[in-house]
């Protein structure tokens, strides 16, 4: 149970509060002020799941005098696909990082530049970063955790990544300015008698509470406590938290699954002729085993027909026409599968990009989660190789100014040279082209260089006039 929101939001000092409760023992009450958000992830992680469909409880039926028939359940993976779109083209091909300090201090940073472009590798941390976005996408939230460990005697770092699918509860504490202040994971390990222990690792920028709660009756709940000191002097965790990326069409998925279920269900019952006939025509029926097969008709009224399955092909389709539509456009996901791109064959790098504008315009959405997100995150690694990794260079490591670029989904370059080129010959003006190409990440530096250019070009010009006036104002020698 959660905390009053005014209580989590006004309170002048929230960290001390927790910290104190932790320290008495009291988690259950420190877990209280903590934002708890496990009813939209768990809802989340159902819709997600295919085995977890509401469609898979649809009722079988009952027949009188028979076994139950057992319906088609049919579920569909609309809500991974629309993950997947949403996880490429917002991290494909990973992002890059850049130096925004100016260029004399470029020279001096670049050997401990190239050590937080060599830590980023061993991290692996674009392939992490790919799978905490699948996971955010999919439950709404997720955690990196920047775990520092001994491995038989030797310090290792690395990124583990926190889910609710993973088994870990999720609960971040933010002041009323947003700013993360602390932030609890939770896990249950088995003990060697193989009773199952509750444990909160609870994170601040100073210690890091390990907290276990006591099993058995005659400790009635009570928690014990250690700590440790938090070696990075910042909280190791970056949470994400984000709309699940169906989010608003999910009604549409389940009208979508159930057309399939009945569909099914119609054509399973049709699948085997079925006769419709009259008393007479039945006792006039040949032996099966016969070879050949003659029904007689007595008269007129006698009745030897088909039943035809019911005939509403056109509407199904349009439906599910319509349904697949609103679902992609509800989503802003490009249709791959669009029979009209099916037929296009090689088309060109523009069309291309035109055809993906959902994809693009939904990818800067996302971004105005995750911009903030990997800020911080390069600040805490920075934090990272100036306590564990590399002390000795911590003023250069605290000098450097760092920038993520995200990379185009497809080719995994901003390279956009070509049409800067056209722009050029039509006229556009050298700012407009500056903040257009893609290939030139810190503008402001770029911008200055051309506008100390100019100066320099226009005072030659000055130089140049005045040198020339001077000349014709001299007076010409007598012969």
């Amino acid at each position: 149970m959660n905390a009053p929101e005014t209580i989590t939001r006004n309170a002048n000092d929230i960290k001390s509060a927790v910290v104190s409760l932790i320290l008495d023992k009291k988690v259950d009450n420190a877990l209280n002020f903590f934002e708890d958000h496990t009813e939209d992830v768990v809802t989340a992680y159902n819709e997600y799941m295919p085995s977890k469909h509401s469609i898979m409880q649809r009722p079988d039926k009952v027949r009188k005098s028979k076994s139950e028939y057992k319906t088609n359940k049919l579920p569909r993976n609309w809500q991974s696909y629309i993950n997947e779109i949403e996880l490429y083209f917002l991290l494909n091909t990973g992002i890059t990082w850049e130096l925004l300090n100016d260029s004399a201090e470029q020279e001096n940073l670049q050997d401990v530049f190239g050590k937080f472009q060599d830590l980023l590798k061993d991290l692996h941390f674009d392939t992490y970063a790919r799978e905490a976005k699948r996971l955010a996408g999919a439950e709404t939230e997720c955690a990196k955790l920047y775990a520092l460990y001994k491995d038989e005697g030797r310090p290792k770092l690395r990124i583990i990544v926190l889910s609710y699918s993973k088994g870990y509860k999720l609960r971040p504490l933010f002041n009323r300015y947003g700013d993360l202040k602390a932030f609890a994971v939770g896990f249950t390990t088995r003990l060697v008698d193989d009773n199952m222990q509750e444990c909160w690792d609870i994170y601040t920028s100073e210690t890091i509470y390990h907290c276990k709660k006591l099993i058995g009756s005659e400790h009635n709940g009570e928690w014990a406590v250690d700590t440790e000191d938090n070696p990075f002097k910042k909280i190791p965790i970056i949470y994400i938290r984000q709309p699940k990326a169906w989010d608003g069409v999910q009604e549409r998925i389940e009208r979508d699954e159930w057309l399939d279920s009945k569909t099914a269900d119609c054509n399973e019952y049709f699948a085997d002729p079925i006769l419709k006939i009259s008393r007479n025509v039945k006792n006039g029926l040949m032996d099966p085993k016969s070879t050949g097969k003659v029904v007689q008709v007595n008269n007129k009224d006698d009745v030897f027909d088909y039943v035809a399955p019911p005939d509403a092909t056109n509407l199904k389709s349009n439906e599910k026409s319509n349904i697949r539509e609103s679902i992609l456009l509800g989503t802003m996901t490009p249709d791959f599968m669009n029979d009209n791109i099916k037929g296009l064959g090689a088309i060109s790098g523009d069309a291309q990009v035109e055809n993906r504008i959902l994809g693009y315009i939904k990818r800067l959405s996302r971004m105005e989660i995750y911009d903030e997100l990997f800020q911080r995150e390069a600040n805490l690694i920075k934090a990272i190789m100036a306590t564990y990794s590399y002390p000795e260079l911590r003023k250069q490591i605290n000098a450097m100014k760092l920038n993520h670029v995200y990379q185009d989904p497809q080719t995994g370059t901003q390279d956009n040279s070509e049409e800067i080129q056209r722009w050029a010959e039509i006229g556009m003006s050298d700012e407009a082209l500056v903040e257009a190409n893609r290939n030139i990440h810190n503008k402001k530096l770029e911008l200055s260089r051309l506008e100390k250019k100019r100066a320099r070009e226009a005072n030659l010009e000055i130089q140049k006039a005045s040198a020339t006036t001077t000349n014709s104002n001299k007076i010409p020698e007598e012969e």
